[in-house]
């Protein structure tokens, strides 16, 4: 969820969520937008995680989400969410690079609009969004470092 665009406070409640609904575990999270930690209160272990690629994917958060409170109400397994959870993730579609590259465009057109950029203004802050992007994906595309 972190790594999809997620807030903070819905990744720690649906981690919570699970735990809750596990084995009764009385656990603490806390998260940030690069790392997620958690800690079993009863016992002597935590855990970090890296959450290194970041993204914006609102279907996954749906589905992650919608998946979590099933498994709170009880109306899937353990095992069933765990495996869910792992087809959300290699399944979920992506939109393709060139959309990503249009809406970059776009939302850089319309902040230039709003803040009362001339016409001239709004076409090169749409091109410069584009290609700000574009060259965004191809370094990640090179280096394997996703770089938002």
């Amino acid at each position: 969820m972190m790594e999809s665009g997620s807030e903070v406070y819905r990744v720690e409640d649906t981690m919570q969520r699970i735990a809750q609904n596990s084995k009764k575990l009385d656990t603490e999270s806390y998260v940030t937008a690069t790392g997620i930690f958690m800690s079993i209160n009863d016992e002597s272990t935590s855990q970090m995680t890296q959450a290194r690629n970041r993204s914006i994917n609102l279907e996954k958060i749906d589905a992650t989400n919608r998946y979590s409170c099933e498994y709170a109400e009880g109306k899937i397994s353990l095992i069933y969410l765990y495996k869910a959870l792992q087809s959300v993730d290699l399944q979920t579609p992506e939109f393709n690079k060139y959309y990503r590259m249009l809406a970059a465009g776009l939302a850089s057109f319309s902040l230039m609009l709003l803040l009362g950029g001339t016409y001239s203004d709004v076409l090169t802050a749409f091109i410069i969004g584009s290609l700000g992007y574009f060259t965004s994906n191809r370094i990640y595309v090179r280096t394997e470092n996703e770089i938002y």
